[in-house]
């Protein structure tokens, strides 16, 4: 409820600008702002997903970097980084992210 009552004021005071008034640079300033806020609000209804499928710090975002940052030192590192992606609970974690998502 945060989050929302943040955007409804931000879209608020959006709206407290008289659109006609506006030069035609702000006006697409003012349709580009208005779009995101209605995104924003939108979204904020369904708080469990920002984290989640965040387009920085969601998991299909830091999956890549995990695995790339696995250092293999020795022969014998090679042989069990196959089963890398077991040790950090990929397989798991990817199927909570998507039962999470589907859930609803």
């Amino acid at each position: 409820k945060g989050t929302y009552s943040v955007y409804e004021n931000m879209m608020e005071t959006l709206r407290s600008f008289d659109y006609d008034k506006l030069k035609e640079e702000q006006k697409i300033c003012y349709d580009l702002a208005e779009y995101m806020m209605k995104l924003n609000l939108e979204s904020s209804k369904y708080p469990d997903f920002e984290e989640y499928l965040s387009e920085t710090s969601g998991v299909q975002a830091q999956l890549p970097v995990l695995l790339v940052e696995y250092n293999f030192y020795t022969e014998n590192d090679i042989k069990k980084g196959q089963a890398a992606p077991d040790l950090f609970g990929v397989a798991k974690k990817i199927q909570q992210t998507v039962s999470a998502v589907f859930a609803f």
